[in-house]
This record gives C-alpha cells, sequence and structure tokens, in this order.
C-alpha cells in the first residue's frame, strides 16, 4: 500500500512541534518527529511538512528555518517537501 501524499490533519501541538524544531534548527528532532508521524498517519513526510502551517502566520517549516539561519536543515527538508 503506497502513502497518502495529500495534506494530514495535524493538530496545533504537533505543528508547534515541527515548526520549534526548524525555528531552533534541531535536524534530529525534526527528523524523528517527521518518521513517527508519517508511520502513525500512514503518510510521507513531504504531506506532513506541507500540513504544519503555523494558523496565525502561515509560516511554514521552510519559513522558520530561513528565518532563523538554519540553512543546513533545508538541505533535509526540502527533498522531503518536493518528492512526490
Amino acid at each position: 500500500m503506497s502513502k497518502q501524499q495529500s495534506n494530514v490533519s495535524l493538530d496545533e501541538d504537533t505543528i508547534d512541534d515541527l515548526l520549534y524544531s526548524a525555528r531552533v534548527g534541531d535536524k534530529d528532532a525534526l527528523e524523528a518527529d517527521l518518521a513517527t508521524l508519517a508511520s502513525q498517519n500512514d503518510s510521507t513526510p513531504s504531506s506532513l511538512l506541507s500540513s504544519a502551517i503555523d494558523e496565525t502566520t502561515g509560516n511554514t517549516v521552510i519559513h522558520y528555518a530561513c528565518a532563523n539561519g538554519h540553512q543546513g536543515l533545508l538541505l533535509i527538508s526540502s527533498p522531503k517537501l518536493w518528492h512526490y
């Protein structure tokens, strides 16, 4: 069975955890959370990253990583985000 490529419904705490990891540049936490969530939701990291949007600002993992100078984090999140 293939993994779903559509957006996943994530609760606010889960979104906050993903965005926080991006904001502080915690690559290990972001990768671990994405792997766990992908398994739990029968989804892909791409779908999860596309679904993790700050309700107030509309910012994503990519926004938080860039705004805080964590370019190395983009190397792991970008391929996952654009993999279809």
